[in-house]
């Protein structure tokens, strides 16, 4: 941080609004993990932090009898060890451990982390299986987005700059449903190679829904709609589930990368893409 930056702790998420309305390119921080690390190595100066930490209503974990909603400043941590995100989405939980070390996931977000969009993330992908929904607001209006319609590019995302995340909101996982996660790092909590999640809902024997996502392979996570749609009628057989996989594999795009061949990573795309499914075809019929 120069001597010259501005630096606000507004309360409520009008003030906030209203700040991004009126200054001059303002950064909203919280945890400080990704912005920190940036400011440290001299990639960015910011001229105006606009830290919303402790911005009401911003903080909470709650639960109806459909959705999960994490407000935005709610720290890795506090999903990882969350009695209602365990009990409803803990999916949610386990992608919320892969995360880096204990220190960063006492400070970092799943506001911040989720606005960051690291195409390497443990969120991005679980958020699409799980049709999440990414709610932001601005002055006058309140906007939802799909999860699979947010995360745009190489570390973007479709919020606008006028636009503050207030919370995300993850449908329950309830009976006749299930979803797996599986994330290949280099290191334990290391950024992902690849990552992959999968959601399966049944009515009765037959597959009903079915999503398979990818991560950490392209600039930005990627639903393989084809793949899933062909297990959507099915009882998703170990056949059928393998072949959704293989498929996945094949429709995924996987670009270059100077550290490991594409053609291994298209490989575990399909190893995780399989191990996800099997976990959520258990995790439904339990």
């Amino acid at each position: 941080m120069s001597a010259q930056t501005e630096y606000y702790r507004p309360e409520t998420v009008d003030s906030v609004c209203q700040m991004l309305d009126e200054l001059t390119d303002p950064t909203i921080v919280a945890g400080m993990q990704s912005l920190g690390l940036l400011m440290k190595e001299g990639i960015v100066s910011p001229d105006t932090l606009v830290d919303i930490n402790g911005v009401e209503g911003l903080g909470e974990i709650e639960r109806d009898d459909d959705h999960v909603t994490l407000g935005a400043v709610v720290n890795h941590s506090d999903v990882e060890r969350s009695d209602v995100v365990h009990d409803a989405v803990p999916v949610l939980a386990e992608a919320a451990g892969e995360i880096a070390d204990l220190q960063i996931r006492n400070a970092g977000t799943i506001g911040g982390a989720t606005a960051y969009a690291d195409p390497t993330g443990d969120y991005p992908p679980v958020l699409m299986a799980l049709a999440a929904t990414i709610v932001s607001r601005t002055t006058d209006d309140e906007i939802e987005r799909d999860a699979g319609e947010f995360f745009t590019g190489f570390y973007e995302c479709a919020l606008g700059p006028t636009e503050l995340l207030t919370e995300i909101r993850v449908p329950r996982v309830g009976d006749g449903e299930g979803v797996g996660y599986e994330k290949l790092a280099y290191r334990e909590n290391d950024r992902a190679v690849v990552n992959v999640a999968s959601y399966l809902s049944f009515d009765g024997d037959e597959c009903e829904t079915a999503r398979i996502v990818v991560g950490s392979v392209s600039d930005r996570p990627i639903a393989a709609s084809d793949a899933a749609a062909e297990l959507v009628g099915t009882e998703v057989t170990d056949e059928e589930l393998e072949a959704a996989a293989a498929a996945a594999a094949e429709e995924v795009p996987v670009d270059p990368d100077p550290s490991v061949s594409a053609e291994y990573r298209q490989s575990m795309v399909r190893n995780l893409a399989e191990k996800t499914l099997r976990t959520a075809r258990e995790e439904a019929r339990t």
